[in-house]
């Protein structure tokens, strides 16, 4: 659902996940290729709603609502960073934060 948001949205903004209802509708052998499509059926305001819906070659296996909010990347990480200051290696990626664990 994120990916194809990169063109409408300015640098400075991002989205963040805030809701995820998935329904599994049937089981798919290990290995087999799964298909997945995402359509943004609302955005209002800042608030994006998608619907999923996942496919193996035999039929369709899950389906999904998923709703994302549109944020400024430096107020989301400074918040971030201020709510987990051990955190300063962190790096914002498209799908999530990237938390660096030294051993």
């Amino acid at each position: 659902a994120f990916e194809g948001l990169e063109l409408t949205l300015t640098r400075e903004n991002t989205t963040v996940g805030t809701q995820i209802d998935i329904k599994h509708i049937a089981a798919s052998p290990v290995g087999m290729e799964i298909n997945i499509k995402a359509t943004l059926v609302n955005w209002e305001k800042r608030t994006l709603n998608f619907e999923i819906e996942a496919w193996d070659k035999a039929e369709k296996i899950g389906a999904a609502h998923h709703q994302r909010v549109v944020v400024d990347k430096s107020r989301f990480m400074e918040k971030v960073m201020k709510d987990n200051p051990q955190g300063q290696g962190d790096e914002l990626t498209p799908f999530c934060i990237v938390r660096r664990v030294s051993n």
